[in-house]
């Protein structure tokens, strides 16, 4: 592990301990992980590889998941010299997930499971201790299916992950956490295809003008909270740095664009779980 003499005491500690586990359920064997391209599932397939072991990346495409997120995801497995393969599902063909129950995410992460258990004998996923604390009805799915968890089982809470990540030159470290996009309506609606791909096509209009006006990743989710009616709740720190021009431009250019909707930007102090508070 060369790189463990830039990391602190207690960092170093966890380091060794993911690659404990890691060493005791896969020694010789291919590392198989479920793999959005989001932090936690790139920290793991970084470590992964550090250690040593040899790594195939399973990804999921489908309605839900936005082309560009796709591509990104597969661009970063190349470019670190991962296997990836992408698995297409469409969640919508289950009732459950397109009614959208409050159990919606344990019928999503089952299914998707299920699929790549069928392509693997055993599959990890970036699953992290703090995603133990708050409400992810997927988590059940993952013990009954019996998918493993390293990040979780060491311990490590995202923050950790970003702070590791960083010394031991994972890129985007600070990534902003991006759920996905099923997580955008109110439970009990029915989610079409049309209606996930507008939600998707306004959070990639507001990712590329935050990114050319203000140079900087923002936190934000785009959400259906009433029929016809969409928010884009951003986190109360970054509303902070949009200067109050930028808002109404955003709001007067998706009116023009999608005149059939209302929209609005609003701040948020927890920027996840919306629908679990509402």
């Amino acid at each position: 592990m060369r790189y463990l003499h830039t990391a602190g005491p207690m960092y170093k500690q966890k380091l060794l301990k993911l690659k404990s586990i890691l060493h005791d359920k896969f020694d010789g064997q291919t590392v198989y992980i479920a793999f959005s391209g989001g932090l936690d599932s790139r920290f793991l397939a970084y470590a992964a590889g550090y250690f040593g072991f040899d790594v195939c990346l399973f990804h999921i495409s489908g309605p839900h998941i936005p082309k560009l997120e796709s591509l990104a995801a597969e661009k970063w497995a190349q470019q670190h010299g991962f296997t990836i393969k992408t698995i297409s599902i469409n969640p919508l063909e289950i009732e459950e997930i397109r009614q959208n129950k409050k159990d919606r995410c344990y019928h999503c992460k089952r299914n998707m499971f299920i699929k790549l258990l069928s392509l693997a004998p055993s599959i990890c996923d970036g699953t992290n201790h703090s995603d133990l604390g708050v409400y992810r009805p997927g988590l059940q799915a993952l013990r009954e299916l019996k998918i493993f968890s390293p990040l979780a089982e060491a311990g490590l809470t995202k923050n950790e992950i970003r702070v590791i990540g960083k010394e031991i030159g994972l890129d985007q470290p600070d990534q902003p956490s991006h759920p996905c996009s099923l997580t955008r309506f109110p439970y009990d609606f029915s989610i079409t295809a049309e209606g996930l791909d507008l939600v998707i096509k306004l959070e990639e209009f507001l990712e590329k003008t935050f990114k050319e006006k203000l140079a900087s990743n923002l936190s934000y989710r785009v959400r259906l909270v009433e029929k016809d009616r969409y928010e884009c709740h951003i986190q109360s720190s970054d509303f902070e740095v949009i200067p109050m021009s930028l808002l109404n431009q955003l709001k007067t250019t998706v009116a023009i664009l999608y005149p059939d909707i209302s929209f609005d930007i609003k701040p948020l102090e927890q920027l996840s779980g919306f629908f679990d508070r509402h």
